[in-house]
């Protein structure tokens, strides 16, 4: 599984996910992979003028730990050393794994994309709202107030569904 390099107002690349409309081109680096060629792509990422951080679905993950695994953090620690930036793509179930990455690498910029995809549809909150304030506890760490509408009922959504989450 691959994470994505974000680079802000630049051309689609190859292999990139991006459509003429984008403000950003989403090139692949694994965290997960061996150090060497993480760093390897780093290098390439960094050259360019409009990269600004990496991100990984791990929503996607089947592993709800995979976040902590020690080849991951040690991922995470080269993207802390570099001063790379990690938006963190989860579920509400991901959430408590925070810390853990916060405890090992404490200057790593952490942002939590979709303010962490609570289950809007299903009119979920509890959960997600306790464990979204341990998160917002920690220092260096930030919260994308977006995608919401992905989580809601996408043919019933209206603001109000959205409004207890915000």
């Amino acid at each position: 599984m691959s994470s994505s390099a974000l680079i802000r107002n630049a051309p689609p690349s190859p292999g990139s996910a991006s459509n003429s409309r984008s403000e950003a081109s989403v090139s692949h680096s694994s965290v997960s992979s061996a150090l060497v060629h993480l760093a390897k792509d780093l290098d390439q990422l960094q050259l360019h003028p409009k990269f600004k951080g990496v991100r990984h679905q791990i929503e996607e993950e089947s592993d709800d730990v995979w976040m902590v695994r020690e080849d991951v953090l040690s991922g995470f620690a080269e993207l802390e050393r570099r001063g790379i930036p990690f938006d963190l793509l989860v579920k509400p179930r991901h959430l408590q794994y925070v810390s853990v990455i916060r405890e090992r690498c404490p200057r790593l910029r952490l942002v939590v994309d979709h303010i962490g995809k609570p289950r809007i549809a299903e009119g979920k909150f509890d959960e997600w709202a306790r464990e979204l304030e341990r998160v917002s506890e920690l220092p260096g760490v930030w919260c994308k107030l977006s995608g919401m509408n992905t989580e809601a009922n996408c043919n019933t959504w209206t603001p109000d569904d959205l409004r207890p989450y915000v």
